[in-house]
C-alpha cells in the first residue's frame, strides 16, 4: 500500500511517498480499490486520514472484504490495520471524513444473498484514547436492485451516499441522505431516465452537493440544494 504526502502541490521538494508492506506482518494479499478520507483535525503532523480498501486474508480465510489503514497516533513510524470477514466478495470501496467532527462514512459493495448490496461503517477518525480509530456501527443498505459503485461524502453530519442501481431494469444513480450523521437514512434519485446512468462521484457542502455521472458516454451533473431530497435535472 502507497501512500504520498505533499504539503505544497507546486513544490515538488515537499511530495513524500511512503509504503505500507502490511504482508511482511500479518497475513494480507491482494489489495485493490483504494480510497482515502483525509483528516487533519487530529492535530498530528504524520496522521493523514483513513484509507478504505478491499482485501484478502489468509486468515480468517475472507476474499476481498474491507479494510482500513490509518497511521499510528503516538509512533510515526508504523500504522493500523484493521478487516471485517464478516463482508467478503466486495468490489469497490469509498471513504470520506466529516471534516467538521471527524466523523467518517465507508461503504463498500459486496453481494449479499444473491443481490449487490451498500455496507455502511460509521467511525470516528479521532484517537479513540488507545491510538486507534473506532467503528460507531455497521449498517446494510439495499433492498431488492443490484446497487454497486458507491459515492460518499459528509458535511456538518449530513451524508450523502450514491450508487448505481438496476432497481427499474436499467442503471440509475440512486441516492440514501441522512441529516443526523448516517443514523437514519431516506431515499432519492439522482436519475432515472430510460439510459443507463453509471458510475457517480459527488462533493457536498451541507445542503448543497453536486454528483457527476456518465450517460451515453457524455459526462453529466446533477445538484441538491437540501442534502440530496431533490436533484436538479441532469
Amino acid at each position: 500500500q502507497h501512500v504520498f504526502y505533499c504539503t505544497d502541490v507546486t513544490n515538488d521538494d515537499t511530495y513524500l511517498a511512503k509504503t505500507w508492506n502490511w504482508a511482511a506482518s500479518w497475513p494480507y494479499s491482494d489489495r485493490k480499490i483504494p480510497d482515502i478520507g483525509g483528516y487533519d483535525g487530529n492535530g498530528i503532523a504524520w496522521w493523514y486520514g483513513v484509507i478504505a480498501c478491499v482485501g484478502t486474508r489468509a486468515d480468517p480465510g475472507s476474499v476481498d472484504m474491507p479494510i482500513f489503514n490509518y497511521a499510528n497516533f503516538d509512533d510515526e513510524g508504523s500504522g493500523w490495520s484493521s478487516y471485517y470477514a464478516s463482508y467478503p466478495g466486495c468490489e469497490n470501496a469509498a471513504i470520506e471524513v466529516d471534516q467538521t467532527n471527524g466523523l467518517f462514512y465507508a461503504v463498500f459493495d459486496y453481494n449479499h444473498e444473491g443481490n449487490w448490496d451498500l455496507v455502511l461503517f460509521r467511525g470516528n477518525a479521532n484517537n479513540d484514547g488507545a491510538g486507534k480509530i473506532s467503528i460507531i456501527g455497521q449498517t446494510v443498505i439495499g433492498d431488492v436492485e443490484n446497487t454497486k459503485y458507491p459515492a460518499v461524502d459528509a458535511h456538518d453530519n449530513k451524508v450523502i451516499i450514491l450508487a448505481q442501481t438496476d432497481e427499474a431494469g436499467t442503471q440509475y444513480i440512486v441516492c440514501y441522505y441522512s441529516s443526523y450523521a448516517g443514523v437514519n437514512w431516506l431515499k432519492s434519485f439522482v436519475a432515472d431516465g430510460s439510459n443507463d446512468e453509471t458510475f457517480p462521484k459527488i462533493v457536498s457542502y451541507g445542503d448543497s452537493a453536486i454528483c457527476t455521472f456518465i450517460m451515453n458516454d457524455d459526462l453529466y451533473s446533477a445538484y441538491t440544494e437540501d442534502g440530496g431530497a431533490t436533484w436538479s435535472e441532469p
